[in-house]
C-alpha cells in the first residue's frame, strides 16, 4: 500500500500526464483543421448536432483582446505562475487529486 505522500506524488504525475495528453490532442486537432479545412467552412461530426468550423480568431475567447498577443501572453504566464505557486506553497488538495 502506498503512503499518503506517495499517493499524492502519483496523483500529481497522473494529473500532469493527462494535461500534456490533452494539450497534444488539442494542438494536433488544430493543426489538422488548419491544414485540411478551408477558413469559414464546416464539417458535420454528429448529424445536425455537432459541427467543426474553421474560424480565425486572433484574440482570446469570443474575440476578446483581438490582435493583442503580448497582453494575452503576459496574462497566460502570470496565471501559470500563480497556479504553480498555489499548488506548491499552499499545497492545495483538490478532490480529483485524492481519487
Amino acid at each position: 500500500m502506498l503512503s499518503r505522500g506517495s499517493r499524492n506524488v502519483l496523483m500529481n504525475v497522473y494529473f500532469f500526464i493527462s494535461a500534456v495528453c490533452i494539450l497534444i490532442l488539442d494542438q494536433v486537432t488544430k493543426y489538422i483543421i488548419i491544414e485540411k479545412l478551408p477558413v469559414n467552412s464546416s464539417i458535420e461530426v454528429i448529424g445536425g448536432f455537432f459541427y467543426i468550423t474553421h474560424v480565425k480568431n486572433s484574440g482570446a475567447a469570443f474575440g476578446l483582446f483581438q490582435d493583442s498577443i503580448r497582453i494575452l501572453t503576459i496574462i497566460s504566464i502570470v496565471a501559470i505562475v500563480l497556479i504553480i505557486i498555489l499548488k506548491i506553497i499552499l499545497k492545495l488538495n483538490y478532490a480529483f487529486y485524492n481519487v
